[in-house]
């Protein structure tokens, strides 16, 4: 273990502690005094999931993202990224810890869903699925990352979890999305190819993930190791452009087909299309694709830019699917009001620092570096 880190580890540490006793602070403080009625949800009303689900979806989306990528680099003999392997296994724990703590935070009864949902057996429903496959992802997850903390670890003998990473990794991800995407009585969340975009959309969050985390873990993007910088400068450039890019025209399409389209449910699309935090969506994606085309372009700031917008468009997907009521009538003539209270913005807050303090602990007291023996 090397005990000389970059500046930028301490610096992301103490931030993402310093984050981390606000966040706390408020949100015990709130959920002990006002309970759910912290939250601007209710179980039962037009509303029912808001920021903190947004947020968890995120996670763990960001989560498998890392994942599928690293399984993909042992399926595929991605020589580059081994040397970054035991950094993004490590990551994508990160995220996941920070994604279930939010969930839990924002159910009220955390326990309750890890065996309400599988013994009510209503298996014609993804909500069934999902633990199920959350389960099979955390088990897969950790067993890799056990393996390549390992001295000498061979990418010969990590191939069939990397094949098991890849695999849990893709069904989750199409899993988590097809939970929105076969409720037809949501209209804009309605679409059977909805698990597709969920897959990609997850491998370009789990790239610029990547690249993040080397420029936090080595002070830099140029100073990561010389076959993951030579990777990132070409295929991985390529790759990542290619997804951003998918991504663009499917945020563009999708609200091009909702402002067409009649179906009742879909005129929340014009909403949508006015909020100055669409546009910043889509400026973000068509920037970091700029960036990505250049040779020279940034990669940091384009996988900053990617990470934001696809921030941005989860929330919007999960609010504007809600803000149509189900059942409209005199008591909701328009669309549903929801902006995230004060609470909320600090669940948020407590999950991105403890992933953060998740990860530059890893970064301090392990080798993230550690590379497979030759």
């Amino acid at each position: 273990m090397s005990n000389s880190k970059p500046a930028s580890v301490n610096q992301v540490w103490l931030a993402s502690l310093a984050a981390l006793v606000v966040s706390v602070a408020v949100v015990g403080m709130n959920l002990m005094s006002k309970g759910h009625a912290a939250f601007n949800t209710t179980s039962h009303g037009p509303l029912p999931w808001g920021l903190p689900v947004v947020t968890y979806d995120y996670f763990v989306s960001f989560s498998i993202g890392m994942a599928f990528v690293a399984g993909a680099a042992l399926v595929f003999n991605i020589e580059g990224l081994y040397a970054s392997m035991k950094r993004i296994l490590w990551i994508a724990v990160a995220a996941l810890i920070g994604g279930i703590l939010v969930l839990g935070l924002e159910l009220g009864h955390p326990f309750r869903a890890t065996y309400a949902i599988l013994f009510n057996f209503q298996t014609t429903s993804p909500l069934f699925w999902k633990p199920i496959l959350v389960f099979l992802y955390i088990w897969v997850l950790l067993a890799s990352y056990a393996k390549v903390s390992k001295p000498g670890w061979s990418p010969a003998g990590m191939r069939p979890l990397g094949y098991a990473l890849f695999v849990t990794g893709g069904f989750l991800a199409a899993g988590s999305a097809a939970v929105f995407g076969l409720m037809s009585m949501r209209p804009v969340w309605y679409d059977p190819m909805l698990p597709v975009y969920g897959i990609f959309e997850s491998m370009v969050m789990g790239m610029a993930g990547i690249v993040v985390a080397l420029a936090i873990g080595h002070g830099g993007v140029a100073n990561a190791p010389e076959p993951t910088r030579k990777l990132l400068d070409g295929f991985g450039r390529h790759s990542m452009a290619l997804f951003t890019a998918l991504l663009l025209v499917s945020v563009v399409v999708r609200a091009w087909g909702g402002l067409w389209s009649n179906l009742d449910g879909l005129q929340v699309w014009r909403a949508v299309v006015a909020s100055p935090v669409f546009w910043i969506e889509l400026i973000a994606l068509a920037a970091a694709l700029f960036l990505l085309l250049q040779a020279q372009g940034s990669l940091l700031l384009a996988a900053v830019l990617v990470i934001l917008a696809t921030f941005i468009g989860r929330y919007e997907f999960v609010i504007a699917g809600q803000l149509v009521p189900l059942f409209k009538g005199s008591w909701v003539p328009g669309l549903v009001n929801y902006a995230p209270s004060l609470t909320e913005w600090m669940v948020a807050l407590l999950g991105l620092a403890l992933n953060f303090a998740i990860y530059t602990f890893g970064e301090k007291q392990f080798d993230l570096s550690a590379s497979p023996a030759s």
